[in-house]
Order: C-alpha cells, then structure tokens, then sequence
C-alpha cells in the first residue's frame, strides 16, 4: 500500500486554517457506474488515490486562471443488498472511485473571489465529514489534512478496510443529461474487514474468527455485514440498527462529538 507522496503532504500542510474551519459534512458528472442513491450504503473504503492538478477557475468564455491543487479520491467498495433488485447477478460488491477532492492552500484560496471559492470550501467541509467519521474524531480535532489523511493510509496499509454507512446523491443540472454523483460518510460502522483466507476472519478488535465459527453462510456478503461471528464479536448477529442514523449523526454534530 503507497504513502501519501511527500509533495502532497507538504502542499496539505500548507493548507492553513481553511480545513481546520470548514464545517464537516456527512451528507445529512459522469463517473462510472455507482451504487445507487439513497443513505445507509455499507462500503468498505480500499484505497485512497493522491495527485497534484492544475484546476481551471472562471466562467468560460471569459478570462480564465489554473490554480494548484491537490486532488485526494477515496476508493470504495459497495457491498450490494442481496434483496436489492438491482444487484448484478453472480456479484456481491461494486468497486468505484468517490468523487475528487480539489484542495487548494489559503494563499491560493485568497486570490479568488467568493462564488469561486464556494466549490473549494464545498470540498474542504466533504473531506473534513469524510475523515472525522472514518477516524471516529472530534469535528474538532480534525484540523490537519496531511495528518489526517495518513491516519487513514495508515489503516489501509496495515490490511484495514474501513466499513462505513454512504449517502450516495446523484444530481443533474437542469438541461444536463450529465448525471454527477457524490458521496457523504454518515458513520463508521463495526467493522469486518475481508479476509476470506483459510485461517479465518479478522475483525477489527484484532480478534480472528476460526474457520466454521460463522452462525450464516460464510459469503463475502454476510461477513462484511458482520453476520460473521468472531471471536470477540460472537452475539452480533448483524450490524447495529440503522434507522434514524442521519438524525443521529446529525445530533452528534451539533454537539461537537462524532462518538459512534
């Protein structure tokens, strides 16, 4: 599993106070096929992708400026309802590429006007709902992207794949037949990260499943859903609730806390 290259850590961390003030959020073009829309969809996040762009700013036709940015897309993997009359037949997941983050240090921030820095901050509060969620931090100590962001890598390189509950919103311009998809991380949700391999399953309490332990079919469905017991996670029978789970992230951010 890569890093996140250095230049793009050291471009992050020039970023200033515009990530440490943007307000996380969770959600409450033509990109690939997608899960489809609505809340509560479980995905396992497998990769996160880092570049560093120049980004076009200004109406066309007019004036136009490339400004430096740092583009950072988180890599998911939906797990398909097996009841959903959609799901693809023979196939459990769906792999896709969330929709890119373009981030941009205050000193370039400052240089532009308001209506052009309105998708930028759009951004920064996305990124700022993904990471404290997937983190399980404090809106309020999630100020620093760089360090954030290898927090992450840090799961991901160490064999972690974080589940976590998308909203999944698809939206076209009016007069558009371009359909642009985003995603929101509501939650993190208890975690079982895959591991199909002969010695058995690993959850995230560290604990590993013996082979046979599972009280359901052993499927790449059911053990991502958590029906899968391991060791430490023997009575859980299924994932938590999720009713009411928009109302509920939204309370914990009204009240400072990401506690879940």
């Amino acid at each position: 599993m890569s890093q996140v290259p250095n230049n793009v850590v050291q471009m992050l961390m020039n970023m200033g106070t515009g990530y440490s003030n943007a307000n996380p959020n969770t959600g409450a073009g033509m990109q690939g096929t997608w899960p489809p829309e609505g809340p509560d969809r479980r995905s396992c996040l497998i990769g996160l992708d880092f570049s560093q762009e120049k980004i076009k700013v200004g109406k066309k036709g007019t004036a136009q400026k490339e400004i430096p940015a740092v583009a950072v897309t988180f890599k998911w993997r939906y797990i398909w309802n097996q009841d959903d009359p959609k799901k693809p037949a023979g196939t459990d997941t769906l792999d896709f590429k969330g929709k890119t983050f373009n981030l941009l240090t205050d000193e370039v921030m400052a240089g532009l006007n308001e209506d052009e820095r309105k998708r930028f901050n759009y951004d920064l509060e996305r990124l700022r709902g993904h990471l404290s969620s997937i983190l399980r931090k404090d809106a309020s100590s999630c100020v620093n992207p760089a360090q954030d962001l290898q927090e992450v890598q840090k799961l991901l390189s160490e064999g972690q794949q974080p589940l976590c509950d998308l909203s999944i919103e698809y939206r076209q311009p009016e007069g558009s037949k371009a359909v642009y998809k985003t995603e929101y991380v509501m939650q993190r949700a208890h975690d079982h990260p895959l591991g199909l391999g002969n010695a058995g399953l690993r959850c995230s309490s560290g604990s590993r499943r013996r082979s046979g332990a599972s009280r359901g079919p052993r499927t790449l469905g059911t053990v991502l859903r958590g029906r899968a017991a391991c060791l430490r996670c023997r009575g859980r029978r299924g994932p938590p609730s999720r009713s009411g789970h928009r109302a509920g992230a939204a309370r914990r951010w009204r009240g400072g806390s990401l506690a879940g």
